[in-house]
C-alpha cells in the first residue's frame, strides 16, 4: 500500500558561497501528522523552510518538492501561499 503522504521533500540541497547548509535532506508528512523542525543554531531549520516556502526559489536549491502528489516549483512566497503552504516561525525568548 502506497504511503499517503502531503509533503515530501527529497534530497534537498541549498549552498550559500560554497558552504552546504542543507545536504540531501528529506522530509516526509502523512496527512493528519503535526510536525515540528528543532535544533541547534545553524542546523539548517530555517533554510529547509525556506526552501519550502519559495523564500530560497526554486533553482537555488537541488531536490524535489512534491504537494498533494504535485510536484512543486516555488519562485515566490506567494506562490507556496496560494497552495496554502504557510510557515509560521516562533521564536521563543528566556529570560531569568
Amino acid at each position: 500500500m502506497a504511503e499517503d503522504y502531503i509533503l515530501e521533500m527529497k534530497d534537498i540541497t541549498k549552498e550559500f558561497f560554497g558552504v552546504k547548509a542543507l545536504r540531501n535532506v528529506n522530509l516526509q508528512v502523512r496527512r493528519g501528522e503535526i510536525h515540528a523542525i528543532c535544533g541547534e543554531n545553524g542546523a539548517g531549520k530555517s533554510t529547509l523552510m525556506n526552501v519550502l516556502s519559495g523564500i530560497h526559489p526554486y533553482g537555488t536549491y537541488t531536490g524535489e518538492i512534491i504537494y498533494n502528489g504535485e510536484m512543486c516549483k516555488f519562485r515566490t512566497l506567494r506562490e507556496s501561499e496560494e497552495k496554502n503552504i504557510v510557515i509560521i516561525i516562533r521564536s521563543w525568548h528566556l529570560s531569568r
